[in-house]
């Protein structure tokens, strides 16, 4: 895949999430930045306080993700997951975002006006079970809203190379699949 930039361009950082650097330049968010937080963890038998644990380290991660463009928090999403087949059921990991009941509470929330973007603390493989990263950048791109991640500045963008180069060598996340040209 090539970038349609011209070579040694790039979006800067912007102030608002639903903003390219062209949109923003210049300009400053009128008001603070409403951000979902979305986090999940490995559920462990041994005790929730592992869970608790993990939860609060993603969170203090995202925090630090939206402190450069004055973001704050307003609504949390946290998933415990399985990572073994249990009887014919097979493991969260295994299947799609959407089913976990956290996850599936923040895309349907995806429709109302609590949250501009969505930031998570950790970005691995398994965040978004059998769901590839890009698609559920596609999926908040349709309700106008963005994603963003540990490593990046700014919000996950499947346009810029850099980006998709760092998720494919980070999580091994396939690359995007070419969006329509009715953005």
């Amino acid at each position: 895949m090539s970038s349609t930039r011209p070579e040694g361009s790039s979006l800067k950082r912007t102030d608002h999430p639903n903003r390219t650097g062209t949109e923003a330049h210049g300009e400053k968010a009128r008001t603070a930045v409403r951000f979902a937080f979305y986090g999940c963890t490995p559920q462990r038998a041994e005790t929730g306080r592992i869970a608790h644990v993990q939860r609060a380290q993603q969170r203090a991660v995202a925090q630090e993700v939206i402190k450069p463009c004055g973001g704050q928090i307003v609504a949390e999403y946290f998933d415990t997951y399985t990572r073994h087949w249990t009887a014919d059921i097979p493991p969260e990991t295994h299947r799609p975002w959407g089913q976990r009941p956290h996850a599936r509470a923040l895309i349907d929330a995806l429709t109302t006006d609590t949250f501009d973007a969505v930031v998570i603390g950790d970005l691995s493989a398994a965040t978004f079970g059998s769901t590839s990263v890009w698609d559920v950048v596609e999926l908040l791109r349709q309700h106008r809203k963005t994603l963003w991640a540990p490593g990046i500045e700014g919000a996950l963008d499947p346009d810029n190379l850099a980006q998709l180069l760092l998720v494919k060598v980070v999580i091994g996340a396939p690359l995007p699949r070419p969006r329509s040209s009715d953005h």
